[in-house]
């Protein structure tokens, strides 16, 4: 009962769509364990699922930010591509693969009621470093009107959009 299931888990799976008329095929399980993943993106060219997560046990007392990840879509060891000291959401990559781009909020200290959300660049490899490309724009990235009026309900996404050469980022701003 509630809302809070802390027994199961959001994983990522997949299924091959087969030529064959067979009416149920297998998932696969990309990942597993304690914590959750959310907000999945596909890499272009298919190879590489993204995802967010915090790798904590118990996130809400912690002040851990989110974390950016890659798993391949065959399945493998999941890599860590950059964090942030806040929330990740709107994962978008670039049409080459190469870089993606992220709204993000940084916690302030002491914690803030409220954080503005900025649009990030970080390279799609390991370790990589975000850049902060709203840094000095005083107005919220990606967000809206509040309410639950948007498809879908209640979780309305703002997209990131690349430019067909990745040299430029639309968002919406309000």
């Amino acid at each position: 009962p509630g809302y809070v299931d802390n027994n199961h888990h959001a994983h990522i799976f997949t299924i091959e769509v087969a030529n064959s008329v067979d009416p149920r095929p297998q998932p696969k399980q990309l990942t597993d364990g304690e914590f959750d993943e959310r907000g999945i993106e596909w890499s272009p060219d298919g190879s590489t699922i993204y995802f967010v997560s915090t790798r904590v046990a118990e996130p809400y007392y912690d002040e851990s930010g989110d974390e950016l990840y890659a798993v391949p879509a065959a399945g493998g060891p999941i890599v860590k591509i950059a964090a942030i000291e806040g929330g990740i959401g709107n994962v978008s990559v670039s049409p080459d693969g190469k870089r993606l781009a992220f709204t993000g909020e940084l916690r302030g200290k002491p914690i803030r009621s409220y954080s503005q959300p900025d649009l990030w660049v970080v390279d799609a490899a390991p370790n990589s470093t975000p850049k902060n490309l709203t840094e000095k724009y005083d107005y919220d990235v990606a967000g809206g009107i509040g309410g639950d009026q948007a498809a879908p309900r209640g979780g309305n996404r703002r997209p990131i959009l690349w430019s067909k050469d990745g040299a430029s980022l639309l968002v919406e701003s309000f």
